[in-house]
């Protein structure tokens, strides 16, 4: 069994959930940084969640029978990794609110994608151990990201935008390890075979 396919996918998983726990974690700092009041920022989160929920449909529309779900994942990876790099130079509510609504918006191929990709990537024989094993990513990644951002503003002591910018470029590097991954076509796997 290759593992590379189930790794990339693990990857993007992890990156993505940088830029929503560390909003978590760095909450306080930036409403003081931005002057801006908790009520604020919740509501900002708020519209990101909704662009999360509304994002799947999206990317179920864009990919729509077309074997390119590893490229949008790709793609839409590098769009969360840049926005979350972005995060750091915010200079208001609205900049900060734009940022999180294009991150809210890519994280739609994670929940729409790459589940069903890694089905077709992988034989049944091996796919519930596989999708287990991509589902240990993201709460992994939910631990990742608060122990980073604590680590870089705990022990170096970066402020709120030295953390996104270290974040984005961590979001971009594991982004990029999987540049090589392949959509094997929607389906191959569950094809009849001949007895």
């Amino acid at each position: 069994m290759r593992l590379y396919p189930v790794v990339a996918v693990g990857m993007l998983a992890i990156t993505d959930a940088f830029v929503n726990q560390a909003l978590g974690v760095l909450a306080p700092d930036i409403t003081g940084s931005l002057g801006v009041s908790t009520g604020a920022l919740t509501s900002l989160l708020a519209i990101q969640l909704l662009a999360v929920g509304v994002a799947p449909f999206l990317m179920s529309a864009v990919v729509r029978g077309r074997p390119i779900r590893a490229l949008v994942s790709i793609v839409t990876g590098l769009v969360w990794s840049v926005s979350t790099f972005a995060i750091s130079f915010a200079g208001d509510l609205w900049t900060l609110g734009a940022l999180l609504l294009v991150s809210g918006l890519a994280n739609g191929s994670q929940i729409a994608l790459h589940s069903p990709l890694l089905a077709d990537v992988y034989p049944p024989a091996v796919r519930g151990r596989v999708l287990a094993l991509y589902g240990a990513a993201m709460p992994a990644g939910a631990i990742l990201s608060p122990l980073t951002v604590s680590a870089l503003s705990g022990w170096f002591g970066l402020d709120w935008r030295a953390v996104y910018a270290v974040l984005g470029v961590l979001s971009m590097l594991g982004c990029l390890s999987a540049l090589w991954l392949r959509d094997p076509g929607i389906g191959r796997r569950d094809e009849a075979t001949p007895d």
